[in-house]
């Protein structure tokens, strides 16, 4: 529900609605409220989600979190910036609820939104240009770009929003008009459906990642890592290397996340908490962690996400290469993962026959 301030009687914040500062403070009524309107939804039909655009003093969050209810929780310009690979407000920290100092993950995050401008919008029309091997304003880097931002958005504890095609990689302005022009009248316009996006082969790959992010999510191995309240969690956003470990309470499961959001390469220092075999969840492999700090070179939006048990999940559509923009790897399969009628497809760069589409 959405927008809930109004739900105050503080006759301090006087008749207007433009006073924000005095609407947003803590307010004991509005409170209140709210936990009639909660336990009223529990008491007719149980286990209901409540869900707040609240945006409200963190204090009053918090209270609302800990009664059952879920809020929203913006924090769309630091990914922005991130994907756009501008460093200095790229810490985009604010998405977890242990930074607010929350005990349960009852934060709904989102990096786009109904109210928010595409991340692939102001990739392909602001990104950094500063090396033209990573021109994050070229297709392909940029598709890879949101993959980077979505390998720390969905391993993170806590509900997410999704906004419509961000997986395709949606790349329509939130302000464009029905004539293709850009404006900010225009927002609540009609905006194409690109349901062709799908055939995209680079476009159908972030799909896949997004699948595969959202299905390790309701594993019953890792689940509970994203759902419950004593999460050990611990992080490193604050410059081109970020890094991020989320732990069950038991220590079962693991996920340690890297990459880089320079547009040139990085190394950075990370210490796995365990030593021994990880694997790397979306591209496959493994990786020998000592237990100790390692230092990893990573290409500009190079990621991973490592976990400490093997589920076989590799993503193999198209790459692209880095620093090469277009290039791809040699083959492909979808759908991913591989089912009886998947296709492979071979792709030849150069003069001659190509022997693409074979059925398995």
């Amino acid at each position: 529900m959405g927008p809930v301030k109004g739900f105050t009687q503080n006759a301090q914040c006087g008749a207007s609605t433009s006073n924000e500062a005095c609407i947003s403070e803590y307010h004991a009524d509005r409170v209140a409220i709210w936990k009639r309107y909660y336990d009223t939804m529990q008491l007719k039909s149980p286990g209901t989600y409540c869900i707040l655009e609240h945006f409200a003093a963190n204090s009053e969050e918090i209270e609302l979190a800990n009664y059952g209810m879920l809020l929203w929780g913006n924090n769309t310009f630091n990914f922005q910036e991130a994907s756009m690979g501008f460093l200095p407000n790229s810490n985009f920290e604010g998405f977890l609820h242990t930074v607010r100092g929350w005990s349960n993950p009852h934060l709904v995050s989102y990096m786009e939104s109904h109210d928010e401008e595409r991340l692939m919008y102001k990739n392909l029309q602001f990104g950094n240009t500063s090396n033209s091997a990573h021109n994050v304003r070229d297709l392909n880097i940029a598709l890879r770009r949101i993959e980077l931002t979505a390998g720390f958005f969905y391993t993170a504890p806590g509900p997410k929003m999704l906004w419509q095609f961000g997986e395709l990689g949606y790349d329509f302005s939130i302000n464009r008009c029905v004539d293709g022009t850009i404006n900010n009248n225009c927002r609540l316009d009609n905006k194409p459906i690109r349901w062709d996006y799908q055939n995209v082969i680079q476009r159908k790959r972030l799909y896949d990642i997004y699948a595969s992010l959202n299905k390790l999510r309701f594993h019953p191995w890792y689940k509970d890592v994203f759902i419950a309240n004593n999460i050990n969690l611990t992080r490193s956003f604050s410059g081109a290397f970020k890094s991020m470990t989320v732990r069950s309470a038991t220590d079962s499961s693991i996920l340690c996340v890297v990459g880089n959001f320079d547009v040139t390469p990085q190394t950075g220092s990370f210490t796995f908490p365990v030593a021994g075999t990880w694997y790397d969840y979306l591209n496959g492999g493994t990786f020998t962690a000592t237990g100790t700090a390692q230092n990893m070179t990573l290409q500009p939006g190079e990621y991973h996400v490592y976990l400490n048990r093997n589920l076989i999940n590799a993503v193999t559509t198209p790459v692209t290469n880095n620093n090469t923009p277009g290039s791809q790897l040699l083959a492909s399969v979808y759908p991913n993962p591989a089912q009886p009628n998947s296709i492979l497809d071979i792709d030849v760069p150069q003069t001659g026959k190509s022997a693409g589409g074979f059925t398995e």
